[in-house]
């Protein structure tokens, strides 16, 4: 008798069981039919970070409109648009806060570099996104030359054909601007092997390799504000032990106007010679 009550009893306890998980996967299944349907719909749709457009328009680009179902909402897609319709947007990300409210924080591009082009000069973020072509460069901003990228349309992204080249140009900016040397108007990196920069028009500065450029780039600073007059026009030479050379435009116009000047003796001398050994076998003749 108590073995078939204690039977009973398992029975009831596995039917209240079963009842209680069924009754479960009910309510889960009608909560999310709700969900996608009639609750966290979007009620309001905000925009925050910094931005130089409407917040009107970035909305509207997204796609996002209220009474959209939140849980729905495919947010990637909604950052693509923003991304690929409003050039000046280094980083976007849409967030769902439940229950009903969406919000798109956005990060501006900040214009950073000119590279040079075919036609004239792409401008450029941080991030490397071209934001406009332009004929001229933009003023107070490094011009590099001889990046030399695959890809010039404005909303891309810039892609040296060289790729080493794609992470030179953000270590020597990074470094011109952390050591204020400021002066520096091009960078040329056609040769990495032999990278130079033009400071304000009147110094050369030889870098060599990009081997410890924030160093090299760093002396160079402490040796124009301490040892360079303001006046003074030349070429700074920085070597890979860690030295540096300046020698003045001056000495450099007298050596190079010397070594003209031996050169064309020589070629006179030389001339000279065949004009006497012609003359010598026409006497001979």
């Amino acid at each position: 008798m108590n073995g078939m009550e204690k039977k009973k009893r398992r029975k009831r306890k596995q039917n209240i069981s079963l009842y209680a998980l069924m009754v479960f996967i009910i309510v889960l299944i009608a909560v999310s039919i709700l969900s996608v349907t009639v609750l966290f719909n979007i009620a309001e749709i905000t925009v925050s970070g910094s931005t130089p457009y409407a917040p009107e328009q970035l909305i509207t680009i997204s796609g996002l409109k209220v009474g959209d179902n939140l849980i729905r909402t495919n947010t990637k897609k909604c950052e693509e648009k923003i991304k690929n319709t409003l050039v000046y947007i280094e980083n976007v990300e849409i967030k769902k806060i439940l229950p009903d409210k969406a919000e798109i924080v956005v990060e501006a591009c900040v214009p950073y570099a000119n590279i040079a082009c075919k036609d004239g000069w792409l401008l450029v973020s941080a991030g490397g996104r071209i934001l406009e072509k332009k004929t001229t460069a933009e003023q107070g901003l490094p011009k590099f030359r001889g990046y030399d990228s695959l890809i010039s349309e404005v909303g891309g992204y810039v892609e040296s054909d060289d790729p080493e080249k794609n992470e030179l140009i953000n270590e020597i900016a990074d470094a011109v601007s952390s050591h204020g040397l400021d002066g520096v108007r091009e960078i040329d990196i056609s040769d990495r092997y032999n990278i130079s920069l033009d400071y304000e028009g009147r110094i050369t500065i030889e870098l060599g390799t990009s081997v410890d450029i924030d160093y090299k780039i760093g002396f160079v600073q402490t040796l124009i504000d301490g040892k360079i007059g303001s006046e003074q026009e030349g070429v700074i030479t920085v070597y890979n032990d860690g030295s540096a050379s300046f020698r003045e435009k001056d000495d450099i116009d007298r050596f190079e106007k010397d070594i003209e000047e031996r050169q064309n003796a020589v070629t006179e001398e030389s001339a000279t010679s065949e004009e006497g050994s012609e003359t010598a076998i026409m006497a001979n003749e």
